[in-house]
């Protein structure tokens, strides 16, 4: 129901012991959310979490594909929750296509040397979970990551690039999930042992 050009506060804020910060410790004050979204405001994205509601945010998580158990506390908005590359690329699937979930695989058919099928993938039909208002708003959401958010460096390649960065606590991790042409990428860094960067 929220427009791109509402506003919300990028400023620091305290909830109990917790006070979440931006990544860069810079704050911009009365923002809108789609410049919010395209910096990655830690602290507007908690406030709009918590407007919201993290019930609704992890029943679209599910519809979208995330299997991985989603912790329903405010840094949830965070993305403190542990999901694979595999399952975030997936969800962007349906954000990026038309709106219909899709779940990775990877064995589509099992033949035997003869030829004879042993086991074919079913591909279950899927519903739109995604209206296509929504749909053009989230795109423009992550089309202004690229074009003036954290994922600028990207826009010099000729392509219409959608995405999204983040970044994990102390930073352990560094991803990007992006979409183009019909198909969905996602890069991680990082180290094996879960200390910094």
């Amino acid at each position: 129901g929220y427009n791109l050009n509402d506003k919300i506060k990028d400023i620091p804020f305290k909830n109990n012991n917790w006070n979440p910060k931006n990544f860069s410790n810079q704050y911009e004050g009365l923002i809108s959310i789609k410049r919010a979204f395209s910096i990655s405001s830690n602290v507007a994205a908690v406030r709009l979490a918590e407007k919201i509601g993290r019930g609704n945010i992890i029943n679209q998580a599910k519809k979208l594909g995330i299997i991985s158990n989603i912790s329903n506390n405010p840094s949830m908005a965070l993305g403190v929750s542990s999901f694979s590359l595999l399952e975030t690329v997936g969800s962007f699937g349906a954000i990026c296509g038309k709106g219909i979930p899709v779940i990775p695989y990877g064995i589509e058919e099992i033949k035997e040397r003869n030829n004879l099928s042993l086991w074919q993938r079913n591909s279950p039909k899927r519903k739109e979970i995604i209206t296509k208002k929504v749909q053009i708003k989230v795109k423009k959401l992550l089309r202004s990551v690229i074009e003036e958010g954290t994922g600028k460096k990207v826009s010099n390649i000729p392509l219409n690039i959608l995405g999204k960065t983040g970044t994990s606590q102390k930073n352990r991790d560094a991803w990007f999930i992006g979409c183009a042409k019909n198909h969905v990428i996602g890069v991680w860094v990082g180290r094996d042992d879960d200390k910094s960067m």
